[in-house]
């Protein structure tokens, strides 16, 4: 059995590729390049970052990875990102207790690590300690002036604005002219930036960049290993064991359930291995696996998750502390200004934007009961033998109990939930399965566990019983019945979130908003609350289409002073798309 096991999970992970299959794949790493929205943070900040693949022509993968790494190389957080367009974005919340030093994005995809050196972009990012000054407290001398910031011709497009001198909260009309666009579209990443805090070479760090690649040789896949192909969809692997005779299990039927995002894929496990390809799968949640083969015993099964990646060299540490220089003086006392403000006007503090998994789960039951409306009852099993006639509490089977290892010698009950037959013979009775129960937005089959919830915690019992209508809003998981049981305070008890066959693994990341792109909005122009940021405007993905107007609208910072506005991105075939033009805010 073990020796079985192995060969299948080397199969697994391996994803081997025949060599006919390997000349017909790219030969030529994925070249990545990384924007952020400034050239320094304090801790406490977010890092706004877009990636461009710079040459789109031999993109295979759809998902791109991002490590972001301290100063001793430790790994301080990781997202996965979807590829769209050329373009991935992301942001990351710099947590305010970093300590000042350089920190690292390495930016990577799975076919990138076939190479030898492995071909990972690393950017470092300077972070200093964001420290408030105590009252009376001199702020060191910061009247010194940068150098003049030097704006570059454009390559490929141009940026027309309305005036060239704008009041505070005054409408900036952008335009993105004379495009030279291959196949008509991009995405480009926009930012509007106080000309203080951006470096002066910031521009040519694009142009930088591609020399470098054309420079290089043409690279081959490193030797001594199966290449791993290029990843075009987010999958993952699962070994799956039947916890009542620890075997691995063969099954046409395995579901699994994403319990943010509502997601059911039905797949076949061959040896204990399943695999599912996951839609948008955002952030880090819930993923239930269940055996729903109808000729199989209702159980849980013991799930644990097959690590595919292949190993990344470790980030390099750069222990060096960055240089304080006047502009960063600057921008701490700034910081402590709009500190202050924010405090004033009770903004302290980033406020992440609402993330497109959080959802709630739209089902339509075939009957609803809600407690309040009956009589009280003293449990759970109690309200449903009295007002609840399509199910009931029953001794649970032989099969059924010994699933539950730690409850030996337990006299355990289950649901019986009346669900009319799908055979052809034209009489109605009872399906004799085990019916599968939804408290709030997770399933199980531990009846006994939900039996012992807190009675007074539930708010209502639905009963999904419907032969026509549970195929389409289950699946087969709910062929033979579901019962769903809601609680007052949404929350489900940990005992069924610990369960053997629910794992928390990630999924792609969903950038956050700009926390200022309110200033698009007549809200913000007629707003009493000042916004002093020195970054007036970032968006990273903005698309151009050369057979329409590409214009874009911004509100004025009530901070006077220089801005740039600068813009990168590349193009369908790998024309850059760069532009730069500074405009003045005053009074």
């Amino acid at each position: 059995m073990m020796t079985r096991l192995i060969f299948v999970v080397c199969i697994a992970i391996g994803q081997l590729i025949p060599g006919d299959l390997l000349a017909q794949l790219p030969q030529s790493p994925e070249y990545l390049y990384a924007r952020v929205d400034k050239d320094f943070y304090l801790a406490g900040e977010d890092i706004w970052y877009s990636l461009h693949v710079l040459n789109p022509s031999e993109q295979q993968s759809a998902i791109v990875y991002v490590d972001f790494h301290g100063p001793n190389g430790e790994l301080i957080d990781k997202q996965i990102l979807k590829l769209e367009n050329q373009l991935a974005v992301g942001d990351i919340s710099l947590p305010s207790d970093l300590r000042q030093g350089y920190y690292m994005i390495r930016a990577y995809t799975a076919w990138n690590l076939n190479y030898s050196p492995q071909e990972i972009l690393e950017k470092e990012i300077p972070v200093y300690e964001a420290k408030l000054l105590s009252d009376g407290a001199e702020l060191a001398d910061a009247s010194a002036s940068p150098d003049l910031l030097t704006v570059h011709p454009s390559e490929g497009l141009k940026i027309v604005t309305n005036k060239s001198s704008y009041l505070p909260r005054e409408p900036i009309d952008i335009d993105f002219v004379e495009l030279a666009l291959s196949g008509g579209t991009a995405s480009v990443s926009v930012s509007i930036v106080g000309t203080d805090f951006v470096e002066n070479e910031g521009r040519e760090r694009l142009q930088k960049r591609l020399e470098e690649i054309r420079k290089k040789t043409r690279v081959k896949i490193a030797g001594g290993r199966q290449p791993v192909p290029p990843e075009t969809a987010y999958t993952r692997s699962f070994v799956l064991k039947n916890l009542e005779t620890n075997e691995l299990i063969n099954s046409n039927f395995v579901m699994g359930y994403i319990k943010q995002t509502q997601q059911k894929l039905i797949q076949s496990a061959e040896n204990g291995i399943v695999s599912f390809t996951f839609e948008d799968f955002y952030d880090s949640t819930i993923v239930q696996i269940f055996d729903t083969n109808p000729f199989h015993p209702t159980y849980i099964p013991d799930v644990s998750l097959i690590s595919s990646f292949p190993s990344i060299q470790p980030a390099r540490p750069n222990r060096s502390i960055p240089e304080m220089t006047a502009a960063v003086q600057k921008y701490i006392d700034g910081y402590q200004k709009r500190y202050q403000l924010n405090k004033l006007f009770g903004l302290e503090g980033n406020i992440r934007a609402p993330q497109a998994d959080k959802t709630s789960l739209s089902l339509t039951p075939t009957t609803i009961y809600r407690v309040d409306d009956f009589v009280q009852h003293e449990s759970l099993a109690d309200f449903v033998k009295n007002v609840v006639p399509p199910i009931k509490v029953v001794k649970a089977k032989k099969n059924v109990a010994s699933v539950y290892a730690s409850r030996e010698g337990e006299t355990l009950r289950q649901f019986k939930l009346f669900v009319p037959n799908k055979d052809n013979r034209g009489t109605e009775g009872v399906v004799k399965k085990t019916p599968i129960i939804l408290i709030n937005d997770y399933f199980t089959y531990d009846a006994e566990s939900v039996l012992k919830m807190e009675w007074e915690n539930v708010r209502q019992i639905d009963v999904f019983n419907t032969a026509q209508s549970l195929p389409v809003q289950f699946g087969p998981i709910g062929n033979f019945g579901v019962i769903g049981i809601r609680t007052r305070d949404g929350k489900t008890p940990a005992s069924l979130i610990q369960s053997a066959n629910n794992l928390v693994i990630p999924g792609f990341y969903q950038a956050r908003t700009f926390g200022n792109q309110k200033t698009q909005t007549s809200e913000y122009s007629q707003s009493k609350v000042p916004n002093f940021l020195p970054m007036m405007y970032w968006n990273p993905r903005v698309e151009l289409n050369q057979n329409s107007p590409n214009q874009l609208t911004v509100i004025a910072s009530d901070q006077p002073g220089s801005y740039l506005i600068r813009v990168e991105g590349v193009g369908k075939w790998g024309n850059l798309l760069i532009a730069e033009k500074v405009i003045q805010i005053g009074f």
